[in-house]
C-alpha cells in the first residue's frame, strides 16, 4: 500500500512539474510575442566567425542578434515565425549577414564589420527617415516618448 501511494505522489510531483515548465514557456513565448507584436526596429541578425568571434559595432551591438556561423537560417525563420505569429503590423524586415560568404569569401573580420555596419546604418536611417515622413506624430511620440503628443494605437 506504502509503495502505491509513493507512486501516487511521484506521479503527482512529476505532474506539476510538467504543468509549472509548461506555464513558464507559455508565458515566455505569450511575452516574446506581444514585444514583437509592438517592434519597430529591424532586426539584424549578424553570424559570428568560425572562430566564434562577434564583430564589434559599439553602440549598435544592442540592435544585433550574433548568432553561431551555423544557425543563421534557422534564426532568421525563427524571427519570421515570431513576426507572423505576432501580426506585427510595423513592417519590421528581417537582415542577415553571414562572414566571408558569397563574393565577401576573402574578407577578413575588419572588413566584415565595416560592411556590416555600414549596412545597418544604411538601412536604419532609411527606415528612420520613412517613418518619420510617413507619420510623424506616432514617430514622435514612439522613437522619441514625446508625452505630450495624443496618439494610441
Amino acid at each position: 500500500m506504502e509503495q502505491v501511494q509513493f507512486i501516487i505522489l511521484a506521479f503527482t510531483m512529476c505532474a506539476t512539474i510538467v504543468a509549472v515548465l509548461s506555464g513558464l514557456m507559455w508565458a515566455r513565448q505569450w511575452a516574446e510575442l506581444y514585444a514583437f507584436r509592438r517592434r519597430f526596429e529591424d532586426v539584424y541578425i549578424v553570424g559570428k566567425t568560425p572562430d566564434g568571434t562577434e564583430p564589434d559595432f559599439g553602440a549598435l551591438n544592442d540592435l544585433v542578434d550574433f548568432v553561431d556561423a551555423t544557425d543563421v537560417y534557422a534564426t532568421q525563420q525563427h524571427y519570421n515565425e515570431l513576426l507572423v505569429a505576432s501580426q506585427n503590423q510595423l513592417g519590421v524586415s528581417i537582415y542577415t549577414w553571414r562572414y566571408q560568404y558569397g563574393a565577401h569569401i576573402n574578407e577578413t573580420l575588419e572588413e566584415y564589420t565595416e560592411r556590416v555596419l555600414l549596412d545597418i546604418k544604411s538601412s536604419r536611417a532609411a527606415r528612420h527617415e520613412y517613418e518619420a515622413k510617413e507619420d510623424p506624430a506616432w514617430y514622435q511620440k514612439y522613437q522619441h516618448g514625446e508625452n505630450y503628443i495624443p496618439y494610441e494605437w
